[in-house]
């Protein structure tokens, strides 16, 4: 604190004191009214502890607030362990091990930037929207606040340390991210002394991802023919059943161990069990050519079907995703797009696609959509829609070409109906499935 007379315009010393002192980060010049240094001291002095003993607006209220509804201040550090162990009412649904730890590194950026950009804020309540809105606007101008991710594989020492090459992130990521924060602070609620979501008034992004793209029949005849091994496995038990990664990769031989084990049993046709990502029960049945390839695998009482893949999905996840990307790459089917100005390349064709092809197959055959839904455990009917829409324009001019003519429009000597044409496409249907061709030879006869 520093307490002088001023110079005048006229060169003289004012009459009275100033001071100049800094207080609760702000600087303040401010005459004191007295002629005298040492009254000038004493009135700096009181006028100084004053200042020191105030406290904003905000900071009573939130005071206030803590002591009305019994709330205690939350750090920053605790918040997310906290909503995460919530009951899942607190989300649309439950998480899983590795979508935690995903929702956890997007927390962990914001908090980064929070610290390099407002080290003073501790406490949830702390935070407030003009911070809000400039750690969004970061993330859309020039995406994650972290260069790396730092992780540790399971029964390894090593940390990891994996470069973010994404600076440009799609809408969908970025309302991942928004979508996390804002939840956080709605999930601490009055429990934290939050007022006000900061995160509330930032309005969301349209969403602009790419849905997968289901396999065509011409592509599916070329992976038949040419995958192997454990590539093999992955796609005949991806497209006969619909399930998803973490699904098929655990499939089991009976008995059933825990309720949320997939058990293939032969004997009844069927696999059945609780899907790991939403906790839908399903039953699948196991189609003719599914059945002939479980039949080959080595058949242990409660066992893994596929044991690598079960391993992998534990240990290295990426790296089945990784064969399947390679295999597609090997035989010329493009699997990743670029889209917009995003940095890295998009999956339209991998695994995934597998699922979506096997809504579109059933849907184009006359599978009804609930019966789909059922099989693939969406939680919505609109979802099962969604996969199904994969049709292009041969198979939408095919499939309308079916329909009789009920007005007779068409005159005589119109051109038939191309039947050989059908009858390549039945032979397609049918080719490799054994069963039903002695079923069609019986009938035939």
């Amino acid at each position: 604190m520093k307490v002088y007379q001023r110079r005048m315009p006229n060169g003289k010393l004012s009459p009275t004191y100033y001071i100049d002192v800094v207080v609760r980060g702000k600087r303040i010049f401010k005459s004191t009214g007295k002629s005298t240094e040492a009254e000038a001291k004493r009135w700096a002095r009181d006028y100084v502890d004053k200042l020191k003993g105030c406290e904003s607006a905000r900071e009573v209220a939130v005071k206030f607030r803590h002591v009305l509804a019994g709330a205690l201040p939350v750090l920053l550090a605790d918040a997310f362990v906290r909503f995460a162990d919530m009951p899942t009412s607190n989300r649309r649904k439950r998480w899983t091990d590795t979508r935690r730890k995903q929702m956890a590194s997007i927390w962990d950026d914001w908090k980064a930037w929070l610290e390099a950009d407002h080290s003073a804020v501790k406490y949830v309540h702390e935070v407030t929207p003009v911070m809000a809105q400039a750690y969004i606007t970061r993330l859309r101008t020039s995406g994650r606040f972290q260069e790396a991710s730092y992780y540790k594989r399971e029964g390894r020492r090593k940390v990891v340390r994996s470069p973010l090459k994404d600076r440009i992130l799609s809408h969908r990521t970025l309302n991942v991210h928004h979508d996390l924060l804002r939840s956080v602070f709605d999930g601490m609620g009055e429990a934290a002394g939050v007022f006000e979501n900061p995160f509330a008034g930032v309005p969301r992004l349209a969403n602009d991802y790419a849905t997968r793209a289901a396999f065509t029949a011409e592509e599916l005849k070329s992976i038949g023919e040419k995958a192997t091994g454990l590539v093999r496995d992955i796609f005949i038990v991806g497209l006969y059943t619909g399930l998803r990664r973490s699904d098929f990769c655990r499939l089991q031989w009976p008995p059933r161990k825990k309720d949320t084990d997939m058990v293939a049993d032969l004997s009844a046709g069927v696999i059945d069990g609780v899907m790991r990502k939403t906790g839908q029960y399903v039953r699948v049945p196991i189609l003719p050519p599914l059945a002939a390839h479980l039949a080959s695998c080595e058949q242990a009482s409660g066992a893994f079907i596929f044991p690598e893949l079960a391993d992998m999905l534990e240990h290295n996840p990426d790296g089945i995703s990784y064969r399947v990307r390679t295999f597609l790459d090997d035989i010329k089917i493009v699997g990743q797009v670029t889209i917009g100005d995003r940095t890295r390349q998009t999956s339209q064709k991998d695994i995934h696609s597998l699922r979506h092809t096997f809504c579109y197959l059933a849907a184009i055959h006359g599978v009804p959509l609930p019966v789909v839904q059922s099989i693939v455990g969406h939680v919505d009917e609109a979802m099962t829609r969604h996969y199904a829409a994969h049709a292009n324009d041969q198979v939408r001019a095919e499939t309308l070409a079916k329909v009789p003519d009920h007005l007779g429009v068409l005159q005589p000597g119109t051109p038939p109906v191309d039947r050989l044409a059908e009858a390549r496409i039945l032979l397609d249907q049918v080719k490799g499935n054994k069963r039903l061709i002695e079923q069609i030879r019986k009938l035939l006869i």
